[in-house]
């Protein structure tokens, strides 16, 4: 609005736009953040010292600016044990909205940093549909840890970066950028996990200079059926028909169905390109396989061997000994053997309830068959993918 009425987008160099916002809209709770989500009318142009203050997180980013919200708690409230999907009440609960010019945004997260020691910080990447919201919730721990789950401003970089909307250079500074202002208010004496979505993984190599950021990787076997189940949940009662139309569409021109609908459907865009799906189980296959074939590319820079879902199920105990130790720094933020016992309490729980990726919204929702010429086409993917039969769990 205050764009509008003064023909102006210019923000003075360490000032920050502040807007009230009169209105928010998204068209699905775990549609992909972005500037236009909120309509706000100026209030003031501040120094861009407000936003070191712990109410005040990083959105999301476009070609131009950085967008900060204000929220009514401290950020530390918003973990995953709270909000299994962080991004929800960051959308719902905003108050205001903060512009800062890019290149400024840059350079104020090196700043921040600049007299402190930076939190040990672990990106926590994995596949969908992997008990990862489960792992998540059993690394934090009051006082040592904060995990945040899924903050969109990295899960928008990642299809971006699919899509070809983010150049190398641009992302080698604003994924460290963006993971400095998400954990900036996180004491130095606690681990700062960022818990990603599952696209997330190819923006490890853009962090390779942040010497004080580790990763680890979670993966399940053969989880295409339940990826399938909240990919049809996300499409609606006609997932079956619409997938076909998302994917004609974006075949067509991927630049106008990003506009339109956003990077998130197709954050793993280069795989789409290369294997074509035609239905919603080949949709959900490279939604699953994709993180995968990026750890191959660059595992050598992830602290510990992928976490699998069947391990931490059945030895549960020993999964969390080894995480822990390799992601713990004494002194500098530690999960220690006392941590082990409330992390087990968490297994009894859904960490997802209560969320539209639920145990109890995702069992009534169906699955296609393995047709034979579904398995055919599926057994091509894995052919031209060269994934070995131990990792996908099929039996064609």
């Amino acid at each position: 609005v205050y764009r509008f009425l003064v023909s102006s987008s210019q923000i003075t160099h360490g000032k920050v736009r502040i807007s009230r916002i009169i209105f928010r809209h998204k068209r699905e709770d775990e549609e992909i953040a972005r500037p236009e989500d909120f309509i706000t009318i100026h209030e003031s142009d501040e120094s861009s010292d407000v936003l070191k203050d712990e109410h005040w997180f990083l959105y999301v980013l476009d070609k131009d600016y950085a967008y900060f919200v204000l929220l009514p708690k401290e950020i530390s409230h918003y973990n995953i044990i709270n909000y299994p999907f962080m991004f929800t009440p960051v959308f719902e609960q905003a108050i205001k909205v903060a512009e800062m010019p890019l290149d400024d945004f840059i350079e104020w997260s090196k700043e921040i940093e600049n007299k402190k020691k930076t939190p040990n910080t672990v990106l926590f990447t994995n596949t969908a549909r992997c008990a990862s919201t489960l792992f998540g919730s059993m690394l934090q721990h009051e006082e040592k840890s904060v995990v945040f789950a899924e903050p969109h401003v990295l899960a928008q970089l990642s299809g971006g970066q699919s899509e070809g909307l983010w150049r190398d250079e641009e992302l080698e500074k604003l994924v460290p950028a963006s993971i400095r202002a998400i954990r900036k208010n996180i004491p130095s004496d606690q681990i700062c996990i960022i818990k990603t979505t599952s696209s997330e993984i190819k923006l490890v190599p853009y962090t390779k200079l942040m010497h004080d950021v580790k990763y680890i990787f979670m993966f399940r076997r053969n989880a295409v059926d339940s990826v399938e189940k909240s990919t049809y949940r996300s499409l609606g009662n006609y997932a079956h028909k619409m997938v076909s139309v998302y994917l004609t569409l974006y075949k067509f021109s991927p630049s106008w169905y990003n506009w339109i609908f956003g990077v998130m459907s197709f954050s793993e865009g280069w795989l789409f390109r290369m294997l074509d799906p035609k239905d919603i189980k080949e949709w959900a296959f490279i939604v699953w396989i994709a993180p995968y074939l990026s750890y191959r590319k660059f595992e050598n820079q992830f602290c510990y061997p992928i976490v699998w879902h069947h391990e931490l199920i059945k030895n549960t105990e020993m999964v969390l000994k080894g995480v822990f130790k390799s992601i713990s720094e004494p002194g500098h933020g530690e999960l220690n053997e006392d941590c082990i016992l409330k992390a087990l309490e968490r297994l009894k729980v859904d960490s997802q309830g209560g969320t539209f990726l639920s145990q109890e919204v995702l069992k009534s929702v169906p699955i296609t068959p393995y047709t034979d010429e579904a398995k055919k086409r599926l057994k091509k993917f894995v052919e031209k993918i060269a994934v070995p039969t131990n990792i996908t769990g099929f039996d064609f």
